[in-house]
């Protein structure tokens, strides 16, 4: 074959989402096929979680000499309910903590934001994600740090319909979850209840994938529209941790000191301790503990993921 056939040959396969091999789909119709299941068995999966929500809200203003500076915030801390959808609730266990939350929850919303519409950004649509509403076009491979993924543009089929996800989203190539998803629940604009969004997952376990954090942003400081309707351009986070918080054992596992030096170490500890107890020196008796570990030096192995 010429050099030019090869040529031709391998443009036209690296054109391709990918190759079909073994019980991989094989076109890009079954591809999201799959990644629409895939988004929907996440939905039902993560209903088994109560993490905890920290959202942070900061507002933005031009100064003339310094350009955009902030303008004031807002925090607010919660537990979600996933079971029950996107339903948040303030974070109780003192009086007098949960007497200052709720002020604080009452503040957050009478500024005309809810709480639960940011933690609603952690799905791309809870009430219809597949092909009867959406419509999927495929852009590109690309990576997301170590993550191959595969590049969609989103849209719902019918066009101006509320709360429908407009935008791009990441799918790994491997399971097909999805791990990141950018744009808006319908056309967004300064008078809408939609923010743009950029919303992340983090993988935390084989084939498990669960939100951890989403941006947002809505207005612009240099925009005249902007100042001409009195809106406060802001931008916000919200991070979510915890999801295993009921499982204090699992945590305390992944918290272990382990050595690690060039030659074997010896643990007396043990030895030392049945010295004391025991009429027969255990030191004496060469049955010392030891533990031998590759070269390197001491590490702090797996802080639990859900510290935030």
């Amino acid at each position: 074959m010429s050099s030019l056939n090869i040529l031709r040959v391998v443009l036209t396969l690296s054109a391709l989402p990918f190759l079909a091999t073994g019980q991989q789909p094989g076109t890009p119709s079954e591809i999201v096929d799959r990644v629409v299941a895939q988004e929907q068995s996440e939905i039902k999966f993560l209903r088994q979680y109560s993490p905890l929500v920290e959202t942070y809200i900061q507002y933005l203003r031009l100064d003339k000499q310094l350009g955009t500076v902030p303008d004031g915030d807002k925090y607010f801390l919660g537990r979600a309910k996933l079971a029950k959808g996107v339903e948040l609730e303030p974070l109780e266990s003192e009086s007098g903590l949960k007497r200052k939350l709720f002020e604080d929850w009452r503040e957050f919303v009478t500024t005309g934001f809810v709480p639960g519409g940011f933690l609603q950004m952690i799905y791309v649509d809870t009430s219809g994600f597949d092909r009867q509403h959406y419509k999927f076009e495929y852009i590109r491979r690309e990576f997301l740090g170590e993550v191959r993924c595969l590049v969609f543009d989103v849209g719902p089929l019918k066009k101006n319909e509320k709360g429908r996800f407009v935008g791009r989203i990441w799918v790994e190539d491997q399971d097909y979850h999805i791990v990141r998803f950018n744009g808006s629940y319908g056309e967004s604009s300064l008078l809408s209840n939609y923010f743009n969004f950029d919303s992340w997952r983090t993988n935390t376990g084989t084939n498990l994938w669960l939100p951890f954090f989403v941006y947002t942003e809505q207005g612009n400081v240099h925009d005249p529209h902007t100042t001409r309707l009195a809106f406060k351009p802001f931008r916000a986070q919200t991070r979510l941790w915890g999801y295993h918080l009921g499982h204090a054992e699992d945590e305390q596992e992944l918290s272990k000191l382990i050595v690690e030096a060039p030659t074997p170490i010896s643990d007396l500890t043990e030895a030392a301790t049945t010295t004391r107890h025991c009429k027969r020196s255990v030191l004496g008796s060469g049955k010392q503990k030891r533990t031998s570990r590759t070269p390197g030096a001491a590490r702090l192995v797996g802080a639990a993921w859900g510290s935030g």
